[in-house]
């Protein structure tokens, strides 16, 4: 409901850590990733590490990550 509310917070990421898309991507939601995608998350974003969602994805949820 927040990210609803407000969804410029779909892309946050403290201190350049894991975003939500990072940590559902990692943990292999399929339909918590799906629902952020559809609220753009950003499949680029980077952490400190250089690691991106796709890098942390879990099999599960790659193909939703490398799709368009």
């Amino acid at each position: 409901a927040m990210l609803e509310a407000e969804p410029a917070l779909v892309n946050v990421q403290p201190a350049q850590r894991w975003s939500a898309l990072h940590q559902f991507s990692q943990a292999g939601n399929e339909a918590a990733v799906e629902f952020l995608l559809s609220l753009h998350a950003d499949k680029g974003a980077k952490t400190k590490d250089g690691k991106t969602p796709l890098d942390v994805a879990d099999d599960s949820v790659r193909s939703l990550l490398a799709a368009g």
